[in-house]
């Protein structure tokens, strides 16, 4: 399937970040969603997304496609669902590293990486519980990328998740009319890669969500949105390469991570710019994947004043620090190296609602088809030569949500 210098590569300490928005919840595969911070209600854009997974070098790109859309439906629909189609063009799928002094690494980085490919997901969840201020969601998602040039590396993940949520507000003392939201949710996916077994993951999240005021209508009186977030997941690999792994190289991780961001509202959620932080731990079986790390969010999405077109940014930057030398690398002189990386990933979109098939629900029209363009350029650099890369997708993709 790949090779052994290329199973160095899979990188399974990458936590995909939150862009962290409230309130009220609509759980989907991998994430917990919530809608417009001005209306308790289901529906809208989804633009919260936390129970990050901790996707690898060779699988992130395409984890990210699969959650930059969610399930989504009309306010008061217990059921939702999406359909999505779309095309990507992949300059590294086989995430070699970058030019170097280091033999392994100029070795491989001159084989073909680049191709064009496709994928299809499907998402569905339900509301199965609304009971005064809880609810309750079960959700399913079946996700699948074809990589037309390079099959080995096409990835296939199915995520079941289970959440619940309490919302209020507080009527007494200085935060008389805040809102607040609590709740959790569990997550199971199961990745393969090239048609073989390649990740398993249970994720427990806890979130707490406050909405400190009701603004917006002005650019200095913006509504604000404060999140903290405690997660745990466990992460079993699969040796997909057909070559013996050293015990120090074993990548089955327990991953902890706390973090907290801060959302600005404009226009209800038309408009909108965050910043947050956290910090994670991999407790790896192998010695060589045991990191702590700290990672900078930040975010924006303007709404155009013309067909709805939505412009975003975001910005997520990890910086993990590995705490023994590595026992494999770099060749020439192994164990003297303490891997340290600093792993960028900026991604630029546009979603466009389209004007067919609209939707007459709560006095107002829905469009349930997007379509969105996006650019994903990842940046990674490190002390040990072969896990330095970059890394550039495009994608463009087609979307239905009931």
């Amino acid at each position: 399937m790949c090779t052994a210098a290329i199973s160095r590569l899979f990188e399974p300490t990458r936590v995909i970040p939150p862009p962290f928005t409230v309130p009220r919840l609509i759980v989907t595969y991998s994430r917990i969603v919530f809608s417009s911070p001005t209306s308790v209600s289901v529906g809208s854009p989804p633009y919260f997304r936390s129970c990050g997974d901790t996707p690898t070098a060779l699988t992130g790109a395409a984890e990210r496609l699969r959650d930059s859309f969610a399930a989504g439906g009309g306010a008061g629909n217990r059921f939702h669902a999406e359909v999505r189609v779309g095309f990507t063009y992949d300059n590294n799928v086989k995430v070699l590293p970058q030019p170097s002094n280091d033999p392994l690494a100029n070795a491989i980085r001159l084989q073909d990486s680049t191709s064009p490919g496709e994928f299809v997901s499907l998402t569905l969840s339900y509301d199965w519980l609304r009971y005064g201020n809880w609810e309750s969601t079960i959700g399913y998602q079946y996700f699948q990328t074809f990589v037309n040039d390079f099959r080995d590396f096409d990835v296939m993940d199915q995520v079941g998740t289970l959440g619940a949520t309490y919302r209020g507000a507080i009527e007494k003392g200085p935060l008389t009319g805040a809102r607040y939201l609590v709740g959790g949710q569990y997550v199971f996916d199961n990745q393969w890669l090239g048609g073989d077994q390649f990740l398993q993951r249970n994720t427990g999240t806890l979130f707490a969500t406050v909405q400190w005021n009701s603004g917006g209508n002005s650019f200095w009186q913006p509504t604000n949105v404060t999140t903290p977030i405690l997660r745990f997941q466990g992460k079993n690999f699969t040796n997909v390469t057909r070559f013996p792994i050293p015990p120090s190289d074993n990548r089955d991780a327990n991953n902890y991570m706390v973090g907290l961001s801060h959302t600005f509202y404009w226009s209800g959620d038309r408009h909108w710019f965050r910043v947050g932080y956290q910090w994670d731990e991999d407790v790896a079986q192998g010695r060589n994947w045991d990191y702590r790390g700290n990672r900078v969010l930040a975010g924006a999405q303007y709404t155009l004043p013309w067909w709805s077109t939505r412009a975003s940014y975001s910005m997520d930057v990890h910086f993990a620090n590995y705490l023994h030398a590595n026992t494999l690398f770099p060749v020439i002189n192994p164990g003297t190296v303490k891997r340290s990386d600093i792993e960028q990933v900026h991604i630029f979109a546009v979603e466009q609602p389209l004007p067919f098939l609209l939707r007459r629900e709560g006095g107002g029209t829905r469009a349930p088809l997007t379509l969105r363009t996006e650019y994903q350029v990842g940046v990674t650099s490190s002390d040990i030569a072969i896990y330095k890369y970059n890394r550039n997708v495009v994608s463009i993709s087609i979307s239905y949500q009931y």
